[in-house]
């Protein structure tokens, strides 16, 4: 029993230790003619807006057979689209107003991001 008890305080720390997780972050791959940030904890894009994003993990690419989604709570403000390239996506800025980015990661949820589409 005592040995269980041990596993399960020393594996969240043998986990942070050796990196697992998922460490989310973006690139931009497009740079549209407004000022857009795309991050773990923020996306602020203008209406009209559309920017292509590469998800990361860290600053790396993503692991082959990693699969990312993102579900926009309200998508009438804000629309995340896949693309043929598992990593890649397409946010798009709809309406103005705030929202939030759900983001899966195999399955799982793994972060929530605050968004703002603003007026141009």
């Amino acid at each position: 029993m005592n040995r269980t008890i041990f596993a399960a305080a020393i594996l969240p720390l043998l986990c942070f230790a050796s990196g697992c997780g998922f460490d989310l972050g973006f690139r931009l791959n497009t740079q549209p003619p407004i000022t857009t940030v795309v991050t773990a904890n923020s996306i602020k894009i203008s209406e009209g807006i559309a920017v292509s994003v590469t998800v990361l993990d860290g600053g790396d690419p993503i692991e082959q057979g990693t699969l990312v989604s993102f579900t926009s709570v309200d998508p009438k403000i804000l629309k995340i689209q896949s693309t043929a390239e598992p990593a890649e996506f397409v946010v798009f800025g709809i309406m103005p107003g705030k929202t939030k980015v759900n983001v899966f990661v195999d399955g799982d949820i793994e972060n929530t991001i605050a968004a703002e589409v603003v007026a141009q």
